[in-house]
């Protein structure tokens, strides 16, 4: 790269064009991110409320047996449990699947603020060094 003047007071100064293929790439990979992880939510919509149904009749049942052993063949209202249970959703995704989107997003929303906060960042995944001044291009002065 050519020697570019500058004053002593700066530690360096660099030239940068956009480097659109590499914005196409990581516009790709995030979008093929989001799509595995809503593909993801959506495979597994459900089955927290599906497996609890299914304790519960696990539950149920295990009480009928209990009660057929003892002798009395019904449960009564008084017989189920009293302490309030949170019931998942029917929509809600597995815990995995909302930890993967939760990764996600906050990567996406990390590279975003770390393009606005550090110049470097910013110069180094969305730009590319250059020689030439002419239009178009940006100065990196640090």
């Amino acid at each position: 790269m050519g020697k570019i003047g500058y004053s002593k007071n700066l530690q360096g100064v660099s030239l940068h064009v956009p480097d659109i293929p590499r914005r196409i790439l990581i516009a790709s990979v995030i979008v093929a991110l989001y799509s595995v992880g809503f593909y993801y939510c959506f495979q597994t919509a459900g089955e927290p409320f599906r497996l609890y149904e299914e304790a519960k009749a696990n539950r149920t049942a295990a009480m009928f047996k209990e009660r057929r052993e003892k002798g009395t063949s019904s449960l009564n209202a008084t017989d189920t449990d009293d302490e309030a249970v949170l019931v998942p959703s029917w929509w809600a995704p597995n815990a995995w699947a909302g930890a993967a989107m939760f990764l996600i997003i906050t990567s996406h929303v990390l590279f975003h603020l770390m393009c606005h906060w550090k110049v470097w960042f910013r110069a180094l995944t969305t730009f590319k060094a250059t020689d030439e001044m002419r239009e178009g291009v940006f100065v990196q002065a640090v």
